[in-house]
């Protein structure tokens, strides 16, 4: 079966937006939820949370579908949002072993996870800035939940953050917060924070990613999931139409669906 799978209707289709989702994977008649698709650099391969072999851990599979294999072993704990590093050779995650949520990074040919930034508070959602000089993620370790990075050891934002993601050229942060609904955009060398106008329907904090110039994003109108795209030069929000996914399962895009014209994606 084919990772590629036709999630959307006619729009979306015609939009020329081609989505991955684990949805086509074959998992043995389980419902599973929050599987988090992680599309590689070079989309050859798909991470994702799956509980197929009786507890939630990261697998690997091609884009085709096939030849997934187990990366992690934790055997209970809850594990989640994987994200690739920009070389492809390993995978960074969060997990619960100990009932707080953490941070690992395990090579893409397995191994042993190892942690990450550790500390007593919980630590979620990492991901690699644009050339993997940095991890940044979530975490309440200082009292509220902020964007911070593990090699500077501080909070990239100030007034609360929950997921995160460098913009393309890494000048820009768009993130989450735990108590705020839609996006908001963080200018690193100015500090100026913003809400990112059109995103207020987003329907989860990982069910958005960037395209070319862009961020799709799934959002819920009148009992309706739908995706969104915002275009970041002109701001505007538009509906690509309904689409037939769970809102909180995460959201991934092969490369091959670039979007025509010249647009900065900063």
């Amino acid at each position: 079966m084919k990772v590629r799978d036709s999630l959307a209707k006619a729009d979306v289709a015609d939009a020329g937006l081609e989505l991955a989702s684990v949805d086509a994977l074959s998992f043995s008649g389980r419902e599973e939820r929050r599987l988090l698709p992680a599309l590689s650099p070079d989309s050859s391969r798909i991470a994702f949370v799956s509980s197929r072999a009786g507890s939630p851990e990261i697998w690997v599979a091609d884009i085709s579908g096939g030849s997934a294999r187990r990366l992690t072993s934790f055997g209970g704990p809850q594990v989640g949002a994987p994200s690739w590093s920009p070389d492809g050779r390993a995978i960074v995650f969060d997990a619960r072993p100990e009932g707080h949520a953490e941070l690992f990074s395990i090579s893409i040919d397995g191994g042993t996870p190892e942690p990450i930034a550790p500390s007593p508070g919980n630590e979620v959602a990492p991901v690699f800035s644009p050339d993997g000089s940095e991890v940044l993620f979530g975490s309440d370790r200082s009292g509220k939940w902020q964007i911070w990075s593990a090699e500077r050891g501080e909070p990239l934002t100030s007034d609360g953050g929950y997921v995160g993601r460098f913009s393309k050229d890494g000048a820009t942060l768009y993130f989450t917060k735990f108590d705020a609904p839609g996006l908001y955009r963080r200018d690193l060398k100015s500090g100026t924070e913003t809400k990112v106008a059109g995103t207020e329907t987003l329907a989860d904090d990982f069910s958005w990613t960037f395209d070319d110039g862009g961020i799709l994003f799934l959002g819920v109108e009148a009992g309706e999931v739908r995706l969104f795209r915002l275009d970041l030069s002109s701001k505007a929000a538009s509906s690509l139409g309904t689409i037939d996914a769970d809102p909180g399962g995460g959201l991934a895009l092969t490369a091959a669906c670039g979007r025509a014209g010249d647009r900065s994606g900063s």
